[in-house]
């Protein structure tokens, strides 16, 4: 049976409640999930369950059964997919009735595989976008989100892989605004509805540790008026200057554009 989904219904974010173990040597992709859905009582037990397997423009949808019968491990198999090479993995649960999408992880990662340190990990991890991401002509931006972690997502039709990341070049003219706007939303913007994130304290630690940048608030003020977003912004300014300095991005950034053609400075 084909699955259209709406989108219109209420997410709920479970990244934090699944992950994916890929089998070793299995051929074709063989993955095991396991879960642990302490809110299934928001769900139907009718409702499906789907993993899905992604590389570059390439999907492949797994059902796992409903809600209901899930087990705590199920395990998947993607024929299309020879190895796990460059696959991330989402997990959606839909209303089997209305196709309303009721549950999304939008990135699984693979629990075994070593994660190669970066400059905000485990802070912020990356994918590739997907139809939904409404990325239009950008090559990259920042998925924000209340109750999930900020996610950069960088364009499939500009990249078609994660390598572009990993480049200098990336880091120093792409991180400094990431964090500006993870950092503006956690502490400003939704200040205004009454409460930051519940991701935000990671930050915060973030940038007063490894950055040793002081003075974010510690809570959403009853009234965010001039001189709270005046001094939140200062601080923001603050840990992007830092940030920078601390990676040394300003001197990569100059280095890599300042070259001569014949490659001295």
């Amino acid at each position: 049976m084909a699955f259209r989904f709406n989108f219109t219904g209420r997410k709920r974010v479970l990244e934090a409640e699944a992950k994916v173990h890929v089998v070793k040597d299995a051929k074709p992709l063989k993955v095991v999930l396991e879960q642990t859905f302490s809110g299934k009582s928001i769900y139907s037990p009718d409702d499906i369950v789907m993993l899905e397997a992604i590389r570059r423009t390439k999907l492949r949808r797994f059902p796992l059964g409903t809600v209901g019968s899930l087990q705590h491990e199920t395990i998947a198999e993607f024929p299309d997919f020879a190895d796990g090479k460059e696959v991330y993995y989402r997990l959606r649960i839909v209303d089997p009735a209305t196709h309303v999408l009721k549950g999304l992880a939008k990135t699984l990662k693979d629990a075994d595989k070593e994660q190669k340190p970066s400059d905000m990990d485990p802070l912020l991890p990356v994918a590739l976008s997907q139809d939904d991401d409404n990325m239009g002509s950008r090559f990259w931006k920042v998925r924000l989100e209340q109750h999930s972690d900020p996610v950069l997502v960088i364009s499939i039709k500009k990249f078609n892989s994660y390598e572009p990341v990993k480049s200098a070049e990336f880091k120093a003219l792409v991180l400094p605004e990431v964090l500006r706007q993870v950092l503006t939303y956690a502490f400003i913007l939704s200040a205004h509805s009454g409460g930051f994130p519940e991701w935000a304290e990671k930050w915060r630690t973030f940038v007063g540790i490894n950055l040793g940048v002081v003075g974010c608030p510690s809570s959403a003020p009853d009234n965010v008026d001039e001189s709270y977003i005046t001094d939140t912004s200062e601080w923001i300014d603050d840990a992007v200057r830092a940030f920078a300095d601390h990676f040394n991005l300003s001197a990569v950034t100059i280095k890599n554009l300042t070259n001569s053609e014949d490659g001295n400075e």
